[in-house]
């Protein structure tokens, strides 16, 4: 039963928003009584807690499936970058922004927990394209990695990029494509142009 609160409450609040959805919705929709969920959940702010550590759990295991398929160090940055904008739902940006503004707290220790998986997957893709030729070997693994996550975290901020007139998905498309532009050699160049082409 708490899986599925978690999942029914997970889905609520990445498409409407953390502080839009009420308990009432989630029982509702999950198909239970409010007083079922308080059974497992002591309020509102622990459920959302719930949700955001399953959620980096899934994050987690996605970019693993990704990573277990062997594909070159473009097609893997560009498949993570499609499961991550399909597990939140990127194309609706004011979740993240109700977050960071209703829930601070929850989101400072969410956000630490992110960084430290983010930082390691891009990582270790860079060092994977410089090994496969398809980076350029000069790229600094540490600093690239730092500026990379800190735009991409950027790039959900609603002050900078309004829902109403930003599609996320487009936002991330062209981020992702610039940045593998300025990392990848002349045969990762190639890749990358034949993968968009074929988005």
């Amino acid at each position: 039963m708490e899986d599925k609160i978690v999942h029914q409450a997970t889905e609520l609040f990445l498409n409407l928003g953390f502080k839009n959805v009420t308990m009432d919705q989630i029982a509702k929709e999950a198909g239970i009584s409010k007083k079922t969920i308080y059974q497992y959940f002591e309020n509102k702010t622990a459920l959302i807690e719930s949700c955001l550590e399953n959620t980096l759990v899934t994050i987690g295991e996605n970019i693993s499936y990704v990573k277990s398929k062997n594909l070159n160090a473009v097609e893997e940055q560009l498949e993570i970058k499609k499961l991550l904008m399909q597990q939140m739902k990127l194309e609706k940006t004011s979740p993240h922004y109700q977050l960071q503004k209703y829930y601070p707290s929850l989101y400072a220790n969410i956000r630490h927990k992110h960084v430290a998986v983010m930082h390691a997957c891009t990582a270790e893709n860079l060092a994977k394209g410089i090994e496969e030729g398809v980076y350029r070997k000069e790229v600094n693994i540490e600093l690239t990695t730092k500026i990379h996550f800190i735009c991409a975290i950027e790039l959900k901020n609603a002050e900078h990029f309004p829902p109403d007139q930003y599609s996320a998905k487009d936002i991330m498309n062209i981020y992702t494509e610039h940045f593998l532009r300025s990392v990848v050699t002349p045969k990762g160049l190639e890749i990358l142009e034949q993968q968009l082409k074929q988005q």
